[in-house]
């Protein structure tokens, strides 16, 4: 298993806080405690479905902010 770097973290973190404020999207910390939770859940959750709430209710992002993140694993 491979982790992480505090510089993926930072990028992670930027890209969060790059997202409109009104859609009041996640902190870091926060989408730590979410991921935690999905991965515990029982039963899948679509991406199409928990990202939203990442991404805050204002609406999903564009597929031009998609097409810059880089690809995280765990």
């Amino acid at each position: 298993m491979s982790w992480h770097t505090d510089k993926d973290l930072d990028q992670l973190d930027a890209a969060l806080m790059a997202l409109p404020e009104e859609n009041d999207p996640m902190m870091l910390s926060e989408f730590d405690g979410f991921c935690a939770g999905l991965i515990t859940c029982p039963e899948l959750i679509p991406p199409s479905v928990w990202l939203r709430e990442v991404w805050g209710p204002g609406g999903l992002l564009s597929l031009h902010i998609l097409t810059k993140c880089k690809p995280y694993s765990i």
